[in-house]
């Protein structure tokens, strides 16, 4: 085939419904979707955590819309924070009202002092990469990175805060001005703030709803089939024991097992794929024989190191259809360093337990359904090495005919958009080449 792609999630399946022919699609599972994946259990349905659907983009969102029909639901988002035993709206930083008076305190006084600093600081020009620390400080002041920013995102992303870098941050940390922050700590916040502060989600069967009706608009995949190997040099890929040759490669696995594929990748390559840093994520899907856990609430956010998990949310409040009647469902998520080990049941014991103990869950909750499932490459770490060494990874595959491409393929923090409109794009490239 003229084009080989690996990997039918939702960025392969998109590339190949873009490319319109001439390409095979190899999927190592035995259904497509890779994390967009929902799994029905005795009436609960779970996906791979929580994945909703943000658009912005109004060709992804004639895309999806064409897809799911009236299979699709519009959600103004309801997320909280729980941090000293009480619940404060998203995000953090807007919504100090409600939280002890000292801690209120802490965070104004560093947000004053933080625009000072800025306006008595002389601009010097360094280009130095600022790291997330740094950023936090200067834009939100030290009691906000004490209070919320440094444990929470150290708890999700598993470095220090000094070792982030501040590349992510312009799509996912909402920056309210300093009126609507300080009017956000003595009154109730009316304003949202955020790319997901409204979202989409389908009405019925999960996220795969959405895999599964592009499934039908795409041909030539094969699951059940993993690349083993990858030939440069014979521009061949190895899959079941058959070798299949390409002019294009479209990659969507994890950049590291892309490269480690690579049989013939040259040394300096190899050297370059050990500065890549990821982090793993463990999800406990829970079914609950309870009606309406809290109810509402679509996640709330856990900074504190005494809760093992850095978020929960409730798939009950976002679509109905997702449960038994007087059920809830909810899943748990919690960040280890992706060589850590863990224990399903520690996982589930731990969680549970803290839950209860911060009044989200209720000591009697019967639970119906307890899923475990691990995502061993879940967030991808911005260090001080990434952005040099992604762009010169990338240049070596693109002069090998190879487009490493989506969340993992990229190398980024991304959401569903993101990865329908970089298929197109490479579709599109090659298309247009050949």
């Amino acid at each position: 085939m003229k084009t080989i792609i690996i990997g039918a999630g939702i960025t392969g399946l998109s590339s190949a419904y873009h490319l319109k022919k001439d390409y095979l699609i190899f999927e190592k599972e035995n259904v497509p979707g890779g994390l967009c994946r929902t799994f029905n259990i005795s009436g609960f349905t779970f996906d791979f955590s929580g994945h909703f659907i943000h658009l912005k983009n109004d060709y992804s969102k004639k895309f999806v819309f064409s897809l799911l029909g009236k299979n699709i639901v519009a959600v103004a988002r309801n997320s909280w924070i729980y941090s000293n035993k009480s619940l404060t709206p998203y995000p953090y930083q807007a919504n100090l009202y409600g939280l002890p008076k000292d801690v209120i305190n802490d965070c104004l006084a560093g947000l004053i002092q933080a625009k000072i600093n800025k306006i008595l600081k002389k601009d010097n020009h360094n280009k130095k990469i600022k790291t997330f620390k740094t950023w936090v400080l200067e834009t939100f002041g030290e009691g906000f990175g004490k209070h919320f920013f440094f444990p929470y995102n150290e708890k999700l992303w598993t470095v220090d805060s000094s070792v982030l870098t501040d590349d992510w941050i312009a799509n996912f940390v909402p920056q309210p001005d300093i009126k609507d922050i300080i009017n956000g700590a003595f009154f109730k916040q009316q304003k949202t703030y955020g790319y997901n502060a409204s979202f989409f989600y389908p009405k019925n069967g999960g996220i795969q709803s959405l895999i599964n009706s592009l499934v039908p608009k795409v041909t030539n995949l094969k699951v059940n089939s993993p690349v083993n190997k990858i030939s440069l040099k014979d521009k061949t890929v190895l899959s079941n024991g058959t070798k299949y040759s390409y002019n294009n490669l479209i990659s969507t696995m994890p950049l590291p097992e892309l490269l480690e594929t690579i049989i013939d990748l040259p040394k300096d390559i190899k050297k370059l794929k050990s500065k890549l840093k990821w982090n793993s994520v463990t999800c406990l899907n829970a079914g609950i024989k309870t009606k309406d856990i809290q109810k509402d609430k679509h996640w709330v956010y856990f900074p504190e190191k005494k809760f093992s998990f850095y978020r929960t949310g409730f798939y009950h409040n976002i679509s109905g259809n997702t449960v038994p009647d007087n059920c809830s469902s909810m899943y748990i998520e919690a960040s280890h360093r992706h060589n850590a080990s863990t224990t399903d049941k520690s996982i589930i014991t731990d969680s549970l337990k803290e839950l209860k103990n911060s009044k989200i869950l209720k000591s009697g909750e019967n639970f119906a359904v307890k899923q475990v499932l691990h995502i061993p490459c879940a967030y991808v770490i911005y260090d001080k090495h990434r952005t040099d060494v992604l762009n010169k990874i990338n240049a070596f595959l693109l002069a090998n005919k190879i487009h490493s491409i989506g969340r993992y393929g990229a190398w980024k923090y991304s959401y569903i958009e993101e990865s329908i409109l970089d298929g197109k794009a490479t579709a599109e490239k090659i298309n247009n080449k050949s």
